[in-house]
């Protein structure tokens, strides 16, 4: 008896140092969003941004309706589609431009949403600050980690400019499905 549970104070001592080495190596790996694991042209920028920018914010803008409806679009099928009918360089350029021109939209939409709440979570904590003193700090939170969204959507405002940034992966995606159409249709036309 004395034996066994030797042998289970050692397991379960195993399988505690297990579950350690888990989660002290889950806190150094960063977080991905589900959906960026399923996409491989997306996910590059979306690692590279999610090691510059603190975990929080990061996955509250990342994770947000209108980012996953700007990525979930069929980009590839898009460029397909223009490579395949039209074929040149100003379309592909058109196209990619067309692209920037959305997410700078969606992104225009997201900042204008924080900037209303950070007014109105100031102009509420101004009104009630003397009445409830515990909830300023909360809210004074609230108000940085909006503020840091907000830093977040107009660093990738510019740097989509320059197709860098999240817009890197829908990007990738448009050109190599216009190079595809444009194969096919090249094929189709001179074979």
């Amino acid at each position: 008896n004395t034996n066994r549970n030797d042998q289970m104070t050692v397991l379960e001592e195993q399988e505690m140092n297990v579950i350690e080495d888990e989660n002290h190596a889950s806190l150094e790996q960063p977080l991905v969003p589900r959906y960026a694991q399923l996409t491989p042209m997306e996910a590059p920028s979306m690692q590279r941004a999610l090691n510059q920018q603190g975990k929080p914010v990061f996955n509250a803008l990342i994770n947000s309706a209108e980012l996953k409806d700007f990525f979930s679009k069929k980009y590839f099928s898009r460029g397909r589609h223009n490579g395949a009918n039209f074929g040149t360089t100003a379309v592909l350029w058109s196209g990619k431009n067309a692209i920037v021109a959305e997410f700078k939209e969606c992104l225009n939409h997201m900042e204008g949403k924080r900037r209303n709440k950070i007014t109105e979570m100031k102009n509420h904590s101004e009104s009630t600050k003397d009445a409830f003193t515990k909830f300023d700090d909360a809210m004074k939170l609230q108000i940085s980690l909006l503020e840091e969204e907000v830093q977040i959507i107009e660093h990738q405002l510019t740097s989509c400019e320059e197709y860098k940034g999240w817009i890197e992966g829908p990007l990738r995606k448009y050109e190599a499905g216009f190079l595809q159409g444009l194969t096919y249709a090249t094929r189709y036309r001179f074979n």
